[in-house]
Formats: structure tokens, C-alpha cells, sequence
């Protein structure tokens, strides 16, 4: 209770207690429930102004509280300095990541361009000069018509669609964060194997949400769409996924811009499209 009449009503504590409890479960359902229109750098800073909203308030309310209850102040004292903790933790928890998601995708970056300046049959593979296609045989082995078919796609633009929407929660390396965010290294090409090229397409333009198991753990949250990229960015993102942080399957044919734009009218919410990851028995 308030010592005397300046101090605060038991009325105005609850309702600054609700004020922060509704902000803290919102930054909850940004962290947990990524929206695809924020973006990465879009969702940092609105999580970083809400934690200094939530700052400012118990800050305020503690300029009043020298006439209050020391039990009161007590509790408000605690909360500031949970604030200021969770303004440094949300902001270390976006931006360490990105930092090493940067240095790795620079590194990939100068080996793909250190293997395209010295002609490396894999990196070469993405553009194919004219004079060879005229030296190449006609009659060109089955085998070796599919390798070049399978290599055929833009390394550099999957690189850079990966880093820019895929990276802050399934990482650089595409390991994920156990229990938190699923793998994609690996999982990709496990589930183009299984069954679920078209369901991959339906994956990164719709989302998805509800329960998946995904290398040995279950994960229980959702994916948003990436429907406001290009044709061209998803299929090469898609590409990326499958043949460069997985183990491409033996049957993998590149997706194409035409391959993505034929699923768009399919209007698919994201617990749809968990509903076709289970019909097609894909865990």
C-alpha cells in the first residue's frame, strides 16, 4: 500500500503490469511467429522499440515511486532491470547471428567466384559458354546430360535470396537452431525425395504451420510465405536448399521461374500446406 496520498493506486500498478505483459507477448509472437512482411532488419527494430517502450514505462513509473511501498518499488526496480536485460538479449540474439551469417556467406561467395575465375567444372556449370556447347558431342551420354541439367541454375542469386529471408532462423549453414528453428541442410533433399517437390514450391510461397519432425526433433511453430519474392528467387532459393546445403538426390532436376509461378494461384494457407505434408507422408 501507498505510505501516503501521492503515492500510487494498487489500480495503476496492475494496469502498467498488463501494459508490459501484453508488449512482452507480442515481441513473443514476432520471435515466434516471424511475419514475412516485417522482413529480418524490419523485425529487429520493431522488437528493439518495444523493448525500450517497455523500458521507458517502468523507468516513468519509477520516478513515482519514493512515496510508494518499498515492496512496490521493490518489484518495479526488478522490472526495469528486466527490461534493459531483454532490450540486450533480443538485440544480441539478431545481430550475432546475421554477423556470422554474414562472414559465411561472403566466404561462400569468394569461393563461388574463386571457382568460376579458374573454370571448376561446377561453378562453370552455371554458365556455359557457347564454344563448348558447339564441341560437346551430339551424341552426349544420358548420364552426363543430366549432371549439367542438375548444375544449371544460379548459384549466386540462391546464395543471396538464402541470406536474405532464410538465414536469421535456419542459420548460414542451414543446421537450424534445435528445437527452435528445423534444419534445412539435409531436409531438403529428404523431402524432394520423398515425394514433395511441389510441396516444396508450396512451402516457401504459402508457409506452413503445425507440428514437423525434422532431423530427430519436433518443431511446433510456423513459416511465413515468401510469396513477395520473384519467381527466379525461389526457384534458385529452392535450388540452394536441395543441392548445396543437402546432398542433391539422384533424380534432382532444378526448379525454374516457370516451376514457381505455376503454383502461385494455388492460394494455400500454411495449415494447408502442413495438411499436404502429411498426405504425402513427409515427416
Amino acid at each position: 500500500m501507498a505510505k501516503n496520498n501521492h503515492g500510487s493506486s494498487v489500480g495503476t500498478y496492475i494496469l502498467i503490469a498488463l501494459i508490459l505483459g501484453v508488449i512482452t507477448y507480442v515481441e513473443f509472437a514476432i520471435v515466434e511467429y516471424p511475419q514475412a512482411w516485417l522482413g529480418t532488419t524490419m523485425t529487429l527494430v520493431v522488437l528493439a522499440a518495444l523493448s525500450v517502450l517497455k523500458f521507458v514505462l517502468v523507468v516513468m513509473f519509477f520516478m513515482h515511486l519514493k512515496d510508494d511501498d518499498r515492496m512496490y518499488s521493490g518489484f518495479f526496480s526488478s522490472g526495469m532491470v528486466i527490461a534493459l536485460a531483454t532490450f540486450i538479449a533480443l538485440t544480441a540474439l539478431f545481430i550475432l547471428p546475421r554477423s556470422m551469417a554474414y562472414n559465411e556467406s561472403r566466404e561462400r561467395a569468394e569461393r563461388l567466384e574463386g571457382q568460376l575465375a579458374h573454370g571448376e567444372p561446377e561453378a562453370a556449370a552455371v554458365v556455359e559458354e557457347p564454344a563448348q556447347a558447339e564441341a560437346a558431342p551430339e551424341a552426349a551420354s544420358e548420364a552426363g546430360s543430366e549432371a549439367a541439367e542438375a548444375s544449371d541454375w544460379d548459384r549466386a542469386l540462391g546464395l543471396q535470396t538464402y541470406n536474405s529471408s532464410c538465414v536469421g532462423c535456419h542459420q548460414a549453414t542451414g543446421q537450424g537452431l534445435p528445437g527452435v528453428f528445423p534444419p534445412v541442410a539435409g531436409h531438403a533433399a529428404e523431402l524432394y525425395a520423398a515425394g514433395g517437390r511441389d510441396y516444396l514450391v508450396q512451402l516457401v510461397l504459402f508457409g506452413v504451420q503445425g507440428p514437423i519432425q525434422a532431423g530427430g526433433n519436433t518443431y511446433d511453430g510456423a513459416m511465413p510465405g515468401w510469396a513477395s519474392f520473384s519467381d527466379d528467387q525461389l526457384a534458385n532459393v529452392l535450388n540452394y536448399a536441395v543441392a548445396e546445403l543437402s546432398e542433391a538426390p539422384a533424380d534432382f532436376v532444378p526448379y525454374t521461374a516457370a516451376d514457381v509461378a505455376s503454383h502461385r494461384g494455388d492460394g494455400l494457407s500454411p495449415a494447408a500446406v502442413h495438411d499436404l505434408r502429411d498426405q504425402l507422408g513427409l515427416n
